[in-house]
């Protein structure tokens, strides 16, 4: 019962992950394509994580912190 939860609670977390970064990437005027290009993905990956049918992998998520898109709160 507890891996289910924490299973929930991470799944929640990259939800919110992925919400701020398709605002991010509104709020810049940016493409999808602008985007996946900034961060050296297909731009199918990052259609796919605003649909959220595939979560970002761990090396993603450091690129796009990095990339300065998403405010300093991201993970």
């Amino acid at each position: 019962m507890l891996t289910f939860l924490i299973m929930i609670q991470n799944t929640l977390k990259i939800h919110g992950i992925l919400a701020r970064l398709r605002k991010a990437r509104i709020d810049k005027g940016l493409k999808i394509v602008e985007l996946a290009r900034l961060i050296g993905v297909a731009e199918d990956i990052v259609i796919n994580w605003e649909k959220r049918s595939v979560k970002p992998k761990e090396k993603n998520l450091i690129i796009i912190k990095k990339s300065g898109i998403v405010c300093s709160k991201f993970p």
